[in-house]
């Protein structure tokens, strides 16, 4: 059997950069001691040929992508990213993508949902209400569409970046585009007054939904529900209306990836959907990298994983 190839962010000599990252592997590894490679995006030329970790051999060796029995990518830049930049992995992608590659998050899931215009795009989905902002915008037209608070983000960003809540005024959206201009362009969202009760976010494998995971922020007015702004992470148990509507989203959108992850208030308006490589939420840790949050279903976290090569191997012969 060939290796299985990671594809993401690692340090030099060899690490992972992230712990969930390297949870992960290890818990394939328990179930299966397959042989696996590691490639950092900045290893890989246009031939797809790069230089990998090999876990068998403990070392690094030549590999083509080609020569991979499946693929997972763990990460994929944003245009701010700063291990990698954003411009050198779209063409890898595009090659991934033309030669059909076995990936469980497949190349056309980062081309065609690299940023969040998925939000205005599918009216029919239970979004927040979003607008695309550029500096070119009609901001007195858009903003007559929103209530009193509001909120500004990047079309192309992610871990609360850049995400702000102002008040809904011409001269304050005018500033933050203007200070925030390499960044751009954006959306204007209407603000959600429940998410102060937390995000839930399901997880779903070959679209069947296997856990659930609750961030509810610190704060009374906090508004971000990313890991650092939030209480210790929970375990979340969705209810059946719940699923329907994530579930509708997933096939609605069409991504054909294994693996994928739809936030929600608890409102029910989805915030976002992440349908190419979204975080695991096996583990997290504090400010002094000391973990706080480990679910206790890790273990299976491999098990499932197996489950989306083989589903991925199959689709591959059809």
């Amino acid at each position: 059997m060939n290796p299985i190839t990671f594809i993401g962010y690692f340090k030099k000599p060899f690490d992972f950069c992230y712990m969930s990252d390297k949870m992960l592997v290890e818990s394939m590894q328990k179930c299966k001691r397959n042989n696996f490679l590691y490639c950092d995006w900045n290893d890989i030329n246009s031939g797809l040929e790069c230089n990998a970790f090999d876990t068998n051999k403990g070392r690094m060796i030549n590999h083509n992508l080609k020569d991979s029995e499946v693929g997972i990518i763990l990460e994929v830049p944003t245009r701010a990213s700063t291990h990698v930049k954003f411009e050198k992995v779209m063409p890898l992608l595009e090659k991934i993508a033309s030669e059909r590659l076995p990936i469980i998050n497949p190349a056309e899931s980062f081309l065609n949902f690299s940023d969040k215009s998925y939000m205005f795009k599918f009216p029919e989905l239970p979004f927040p209400k979003t607008e695309y902002l550029d500096q070119n915008s009609n901001l007195s037209r858009i903003l007559s569409n929103f209530d009193k608070e509001i909120i500004l983000k990047p079309l192309d960003g992610d871990g609360g970046y850049k995400v702000e809540k102002v008040q809904n005024n011409v001269e304050l959206v005018r500033n933050y585009l203007n200070s925030n201009a390499s960044d751009g362009p954006f959306l204007v969202q209407e603000f959600l007054k429940d998410i102060n009760l937390g995000e839930k976010s399901l997880f779903f494998f070959n679209k069947e939904f296997k856990y659930g995971i609750l961030k509810r922020p610190k704060e009374e007015k906090e508004f971000h529900c990313n890991e650092g702004y939030c209480f210790p992470l929970e375990e979340y148990f969705p209810s059946n209306e719940e699923l329907k509507i994530a579930k509708n989203a997933l096939f609605t959108m069409k991504s054909h990836s294994m693996f994928e992850r739809v936030d929600m208030t608890h409102s029910n308006k989805i915030i976002e959907m992440t349908l190419d490589c979204p975080g695991l939420y096996i583990i997290a840790t504090d400010n002094n990298n000391r973990d706080y949050y480990r679910p206790g279903f890790e273990d299976k976290i491999g098990k499932w994983f197996y489950e989306l090569v083989d589903a991925t191997l199959l689709n591959q012969k059809k």
